[in-house]
């Protein structure tokens, strides 16, 4: 019997946040190759059509600056609303927040089309993240945003979020992780079958492939045939395993709208 992660990874290891690699400098040659973060044994990632449902619902986070330019994975879960991973709004350099008007989402990248990319108005975040470029696992656990864009999309089925937990967990479940990663940045990447591992303090380590510029992308389950968005994948360990933060880890996930209720909170991370 295999051991599980918790016997094998402690609490306190870093964690490898897996949107900022995609960071270049603008008119800078291709980054390199390097070891991919989350990424055991064979990469059983398979590109898919963007443009196909519910595939066409999940996007670049793309950041636009004056030196440098990053990218994220993000879902739209409604007409208006992107989910993705918090820290992908902060610059890693100086550990501020991205201006949200330099915040784009552009869902259903092929190469050199898309199906929509739209700027973001405002964004929530869980009111105890705090940026850290370099967290501990048991930092991660609000590591997820919702971005409000500044007008909706039409054309493209959203994929709704569900909160799965209890003994759902301890039976599987399996998912299909999905994202742009660096290596394959104009195509989205899944990996279907994969599952979680161990829970730990509601954090989701799991064997689903990932890379840089996969954080944000979801973790989907498939209910009564229909895809759900179950968690946001952020970072690996150094072992390697995704760490997938779900659903259930933001309880008023679902009631958030920081334009409406808190429009202050567009700085991000509560502070005010």
């Amino acid at each position: 019997m295999p051991k599980r992660v918790s016997q094998i990874i402690p609490a306190l290891i870093l964690v490898a946040l897996i949107g900022f690699a995609a960071v270049a400098p603008v008119g800078a040659a291709p980054l390199g190759p390097d070891p991919f973060p989350g990424i055991r044994g064979a990469d059983q990632r398979e590109m898919i059509d963007s443009w196909e449902s519910p595939w066409s619902a999940i996007g670049r986070i793309n950041i636009a600056g004056f030196r440098q330019t990053s990218m994220c994975t993000g879902t739209l879960i409604a007409p208006d609303v992107v989910i993705t991973a918090a820290h992908c709004l902060f610059n890693r350099i100086t550990g501020n927040a991205h201006p949200v008007d330099r915040i784009h989402f552009v869902a259903g990248v092929r190469r050199d089309e898309y199906l929509a990319n739209i700027t973001v108005a405002c964004i929530a975040v869980a009111q105890d993240y705090r940026f850290n470029r370099k967290p501990l696992l048991s930092e991660t656990r609000s590591d997820m945003a919702l971005l409000y864009l500044k007008e909706p999309i039409s054309g493209i089925p959203s994929v709704p979020t569900v909160d799965v937990r209890g003994e759902v967990i301890a039976t599987g479940p399996f998912f299909a992780s999905v994202g742009y990663y660096r290596d394959r940045p104009f195509l989205p990447s899944i990996h279907r079958g994969c599952e979680i591992i161990s829970e730990q303090d509601g954090i989701w380590l799991t064997n689903c492939n990932t890379n840089y510029g996969g954080s944000g992308g979801p973790a989907l389950i498939e209910i009564d045939g229909e895809a759900r968005v179950a968690a946001v994948v952020i970072g690996a360990t150094e072992d390697k395993y995704s760490i997938a933060i779900p659903i259930s880890s933001w309880p008023d996930l679902q009631t958030e709208n920081a334009c409406v209720n808190a429009p202050d909170r567009a700085a991000v991370g509560g502070q005010r």
